[in-house]
Formats: C-alpha cells, structure tokens, sequence
C-alpha cells in the first residue's frame, strides 16, 4: 500500500479555505445585524418607535418610516422580501416590495424626505461600519 502524504500546497489550500469560510460567516452575522441597526435608525430620524413601525398603523409618517426602512434593508442586505416582511410585523413580500418602490419613488422628487432618509442611512452607516463613499441610491 502506498504512502499517501500531503503536500504543502495542500495545507496551504484548507488554510485559505477556512479563513473564507470563517470571513463568509462573519459577513453573514453582520447581515443579520443590519435590520435591526436598521430599524432603530429609522425610529430616530423619523420620529416613531419601533413598537409603531411593526404595527399595523397607516398614519402617514409611520408609513414612511416603514417604507424607508424596507428600502435600506433591500439595499443593503440580501435578505429575500419574505424574511424583510417577518421582521417587519410579518408583512407578506408584495408589501415589501411596495415599500421599496414607494420609497425609491420619493426620494426623486420629496426634499422633506430625501433628508430624513439621508440622516437614517447616515446613522446606519456610522453603526454598522459600512463604507460612507458608496452611493446606496444607485
């Protein structure tokens, strides 16, 4: 029977891969990280608390904030439209993907709007470490 040994190469190569499995991992922790982070910031730019952004109320500035908050996490995560809606008071994907497009509909015209998103996506990336010179509205 013949000596089977492994070369350095080989060490070398489960070396690497666990070091990608393990950065693989930690990026997927910081993704569940963000809508929670998410979520606070959008209570405080726009001015509700969380226990209104998950309930079932249609006044119109909490409406805003939960179409915000469904645009950040959208972008900034990649969490499917069903598991943004489970976080957000289990709200199916088509409501999700409304609040998205509402959103991105506003930020092209509302000036009011466009700063009070702005101050919530500049308070989630001073808290998740994210990089500031990358332009989330493309």
């Amino acid at each position: 029977m013949p000596n089977k040994q492994l070369n350095t190469g080989a060490w070398v190569y489960v070396g690497l891969h666990q070091s990608k499995r393990q950065k693989v991992k930690n990026r997927a922790d910081k993704q569940k990280s963000i809508p929670k982070i998410a979520m606070k910031s959008v209570c405080l730019a726009f001015g509700v608390t969380e226990d209104q952004l998950i309930s079932r109320d249609r006044h119109q500035n909490i409406a805003l904030a939960r179409h915000a908050y469904c645009s950040m996490v959208r972008k900034f995560t990649r969490l499917t439209l069903k598991e943004i809606g489970e976080g957000l008071g289990d709200r199916d994907h088509a409501t999700i993907l409304h609040g998205v497009n509402v959103a991105e509909s506003m930020l092209s015209y509302d000036e009011q709007f466009q700063q009070v998103y702005d101050e919530a996506l500049g308070l989630l990336i001073d808290e998740c470490g994210m990089m500031a010179h990358v332009n989330p509205r493309q």
